[in-house]
């Protein structure tokens, strides 16, 4: 099952990291990796406003940098 490996607060840049979904209460958004990816924020929504982009299409446009295998499936609640 696909899930977002970025909580939406923190794709939408207005907040702190918060587990919304189910897969997010994972050791990778816990104690210390939650404390190094709320860092992140910052440093993505900084790249995205440099670029004229929103943190969720810097944070698509990275996975698709890690590989033609990569197939981001983004989604929305709208």
């Amino acid at each position: 099952m696909a899930n977002s490996p970025i909580p939406t607060t923190a794709r939408s840049g207005i907040g702190a990291a918060v587990i919304d979904q189910p897969a997010q209460a994972g050791p990778r958004f816990q104690g210390d990796a939650r404390i190094g990816n709320q860092r992140l924020v910052p440093a993505v929504g900084a790249i995205a406003h440099r670029r004229g982009a929103t943190p969720a299409q810097v944070a698509l446009a990275w996975l698709l940098a890690q590989g033609p295998w990569i197939v981001p499936i983004p989604g929305t609640t709208n």
